[in-house]
């Protein structure tokens, strides 16, 4: 398990805390193992947004997949024309990326917006700019 913390100024009040853990998934399950990651946000200073960036060499070729609300997973693909903001997408509780190799997947605790804006990388949306929201 990792634990992080940033502090963003001189307050104790203004922090990010980020903890990350990977666990075992069952035999029969499409990935086998996940990162299970759970932040915890103070006062943030304004225009600011909290990605949580996980890098892997795994070759996802811009596709990768979030759960569609809870249930069953939905396979995106990165869209050049779409920019960043349009290649955000809801995750519920998961998403991942593969190869034929290995999988990478990450869980969360709530809600969040999910990318893979570069291959094998999976992008965590904690806070969004409140602008952009």
């Amino acid at each position: 398990e990792i634990y992080q913390e940033f502090v963003c100024d001189d307050s104790a009040s203004s922090f990010i805390k980020q903890s990350i853990r990977i666990v075992q998934a069952n035999a029969s399950a499409d990935v086998q193992a996940a990162l299970c990651v759970h932040f915890k946000l103070g006062v943030l200073p304004s225009h600011h947004e909290i990605v949580s960036v996980v890098r892997t060499s795994v070759q996802s070729a811009g596709v990768f997949a979030t759960d569609s609300n809870g249930f069953e997973m939905q396979q995106r693909k990165y869209v050049y024309d779409l920019g960043i903001q349009g290649n955000y997408f809801p995750m519920v509780y998961a998403a991942y990326i593969r190869d034929r190799h290995s999988p990478v997947a990450l869980i969360a605790e709530r809600s969040h917006g999910a990318a893979s804006l570069v291959p094998g990388e999976l992008a965590c949306m904690v806070h969004p700019h409140p602008d952009m929201a």
